[in-house]
């Protein structure tokens, strides 16, 4: 995960200066679907095919995390999910993004956007399995 977001700040950083530069980055542009425009100088050139090997480590490194359970949502904003059991019962994820400092938040499985505070709830690898006792 630390690999992965070195490599996310490395991105952000030469994308930046290919802006100045005046590039316009696409994703295709990124993943090697097309060229670059005949227009654009060596050092602009060189620029870009900096950047496309940084997406292509990140990308391998969010496919190895990506293995391990760890759903990637957004790579821009550097977002992640676990998928987990709210209070041992209901389906959640938690959810953590660049810049927070621990995982603070968790969002339902069927909504992508609203997320709410991990506080006073119980969070459980397992669902967990109530056993009523009758007498």
């Amino acid at each position: 995960m630390s690999e992965a977001l070195a490599l996310h700040i490395t991105l952000q950083r030469q994308s930046t200066r290919l802006d100045f530069l005046g590039v316009e980055l696409s994703w295709d542009l990124l993943r090697g679907d097309f060229d670059c425009d005949d227009e654009i100088d060596e050092q602009e050139r060189a620029g870009v095919a900096r950047v496309r090997l940084t997406y292509e480590l990140l990308h391998e490194r969010i496919e190895a995390m990506e293995s391990m359970g760890v759903e990637v949502r957004e790579v821009i904003e550097g977002r992640v999910d676990f998928r987990t059991w709210l209070d041992g019962r209901t389906e959640a994820a938690l959810s953590w993004k660049l810049g927070e400092s621990t995982v603070a938040w968790f969002h339902d499985v069927d909504e992508d956007d609203a997320r709410h505070s991990v506080f006073g709830h119980r969070f459980c690898a397992e669902r967990e399995v109530i056993v009523s006792q009758r007498q």
